[in-house]
Order: structure tokens, then C-alpha cells, then sequence
């Protein structure tokens, strides 16, 4: 589902399916036991994700919007679709999409 790890002040997020209605509740479960005090960097792998539904948008928003003015976050492979559902919806206005 997703497999995270930190190296020192960097914690990589790498989601392994999908983010929709049916993935979000248990991504949330796992990313609300994930302590960010200590990072400094957030990076999102995006590489295995092919859709991203309105619950997927709203997992973002809520797990990543209070984090922006603390952690540099980027999202790393992520498909052409996948960037224009994230900029339809301004996420890439606080977290740098590559």
C-alpha cells in the first residue's frame, strides 16, 4: 500500500497502488502513525500510482497542506494524468511536483 522509510531528516513515501475510495482509509491509518517532527524533507513516489480519485485529492490536501510551511515536500513519478489532477486541484502550488 505504501512503504515508508527516513534517512536521517528525509522520510520517502512510496505508494504502491492506486488512491481511491476504496485505498484511502487504511493510507490514512498508516501515514497518522508517522511522526514528522524530525524531517525536514518529505518526498512522494508516485511511480506505481496510475489514478488518483476526489478521496485520493482530499488524502493529499489534508495529510500534506499542514506540513507545508515546515518540510520541503516533492512528488517524484508521477504520470502526466496524475500531474493534471494535482494541478487542477493547486497541489502544486504548495508541494513541488517533478
Amino acid at each position: 500500500m505504501i512503504q515508508i522509510t527516513t534517512n536521517n531528516d528525509v522520510m520517502i513515501a512510496v505508494f504502491q497502488q492506486d488512491i481511491n475510495f476504496e485505498t484511502t482509509r487504511i493510507m490514512e491509518e498508516i501515514l497518522r502513525h508517522h511522526t514528522y517532527s524530525n524531517i525536514s524533507r518529505l518526498q512522494i513516489d508516485l511511480s506505481a500510482v496510475r489514478f488518483i480519485d476526489s478521496s485520493g485529492v482530499r488524502l493529499f490536501i489534508s495529510w500534506l497542506y499542514p506540513l507545508k510551511d515546515r518540510i520541503h515536500i516533492e512528488i517524484i513519478g508521477a504520470s502526466a494524468p496524475i500531474k493534471n489532477v494535482l494541478s487542477i486541484c493547486q497541489i502544486d502550488q504548495f508541494v513541488d511536483v517533478k
